[in-house]
């Protein structure tokens, strides 16, 4: 009997991965252009569990004999079970989403909650907010036909909006237009974005949250928890905490890389050195290629060069390694942020640990040779100057006491 996910544009899903990993089984991709074709496959019933997509979770519900609790409420269909015949309607989005405010700590009670979209994901996320006690939910979208409806201008309506989520295709790995919908800056009661969609890890709206002090966070937790529950429909099993942390982590190391940035003498090219080899990636060092294409040492290129002439060879390198969509360990310079647009989109199919290391116990020798610093006065004032930079294009801290603990801090974290 068939298992797949029913669709439109649905070759960067990840979802005849995770069932592989979950269950070991052929999992199909289906794709189709209209409505009447989706209804065809559906009706003819040579399946035995079916996940749906955009655009058809809205018109498969008349398809179903019987739906859940959680598809009558919403409206939403996203899971189709065969049981001789019968066809039974599920919305495990639902839990998907539940589960990825409740691993990622996001308290939505008495909160003033804003959703980005009225779609068919839309309606799920307003149906999770209500069960988890929002204060208030108003929804942002291009056509307003409600009261609760907003345009995408009116920040006066909008300002007070603690937590955001997108639940419109901006910003998917396929879809060209991927301006972010919001001005963040002007949103300075939010604390919390996040993005259903997980390809690419992160969007250019989490990005541009990230960067206005939001914490940013991506789909993949949802994706996780709703294939779960589908799964545990269609085999009638349980899964353990380590299935839901296995399956996170396996998508995670293939569909993104691993960034460590930091300022210098940190150790981050020692640790990305050891994270590599741990995690049996492959390995990039921003300096090591740049000494590749010039033949040249970092200081070496700085005295006969100077540092204008250093960078624009840097922004080179950078523009190759960001075509690395993913499974690298990648040790980047400490200028390597002020290429904004560059950076930007290597931090796209990145998770990005800050380095850091007390200065006291930095040996002077390690100093000696370096560009901008000589001595611990001036490595001072540079990780000053930076650090604020480091802070904002990460997305964790990792103290570097000892090379192995760093490793497994990391490593812990993923």
């Amino acid at each position: 009997m068939i298992y797949g996910l029913i669709g439109k544009n649905i070759n960067q899903s990840y979802s005849k991965e995770a069932y592989r990993i979950l269950n070991n089984i052929d999992y199909s991709l289906f794709q189709f252009a209209t409505d009447e074709e989706v209804k065809d496959f559906i009706l003819k019933k040579r399946f035995k569990g079916l996940n749906i997509t955009m655009p058809y979770k809205k018109s498969v519900k008349e398809l179903c004999d019987s739906l859940s609790k959680e598809a009558s409420q919403t409206g939403v269909v996203n899971v189709i079970i065969n049981d001789n015949n019968h066809l039974k309607g599920f919305n495990t989005d639902v839990y998907g989403f539940t589960y990825l405010l409740d691993k990622e700590g996001v308290n939505i009670k008495d909160k003033n909650c804003l959703i980005l979209g009225t779609g068919s994901t839309a309606l799920t996320v307003d149906y999770v907010l209500r069960q988890k006690g929002a204060k208030n939910i108003s929804f942002l979208s291009r056509n307003p036909t409600k009261p609760e409806h907003y345009s995408y201008d009116n920040y006066d309506l909008i300002k007070d909006a603690e937590i955001v989520i997108n639940t419109t295709p901006i910003g998917l790995f396929d879809n060209q237009n991927d301006t972010p919908l919001l001005d963040f800056s002007k949103l300075t009661m939010c604390n919390t974005f996040i993005d259903v969609i997980y390809n690419p890890t992160n969007t250019l709206q989490m990005l541009k949250a990230q960067e206005n002090g939001i914490k940013a966070i991506g789909g993949l937790r949802m994706f996780v928890g709703q294939a779960i529950a589908s799964s545990q429909l269609f085999f009638n099993k349980e899964f353990s905490s380590f299935d839901y942390n296995n399956l996170y982590y396996e998508l995670t190391i293939k569909h993104s890389n691993i960034v460590l940035i930091g300022h210098p003498c940190s150790g981050k090219t020692t640790i990305a050195k050891a994270l590599a080899d741990s995690l049996k990636l492959p390995y990039i060092d921003i300096d090591e290629k740049i000494e590749e294409m010039t033949s040249m040492k970092i200081e070496e290129i700085f005295n006969k060069h100077g540092e204008a002439y250093f960078r624009k060879i840097e922004n080179d390198v950078l523009e190759k390694i960001s075509k690395i969509k993913s499974g690298h360990v990648i040790s980047l310079g400490g200028g390597s942020v002020y290429h904004l647009k560059t950076f930007e989109n290597i931090r796209k199919n990145a998770i990005i640990f800050n380095i850091k290391r007390d200065i006291d116990i930095i040996n002077d020798d390690d100093i000696i040779n370096r560009p901008l610093c000589k001595n611990k006065e001036e490595l001072a004032y540079l990780i000053k100057i930076r650090e604020n930079d480091f802070q904002k294009f990460s997305n964790y801290t990792v103290e570097n006491k000892t090379i192995s603990d760093s490793v497994q801090m990391i490593r812990r974290i993923l």
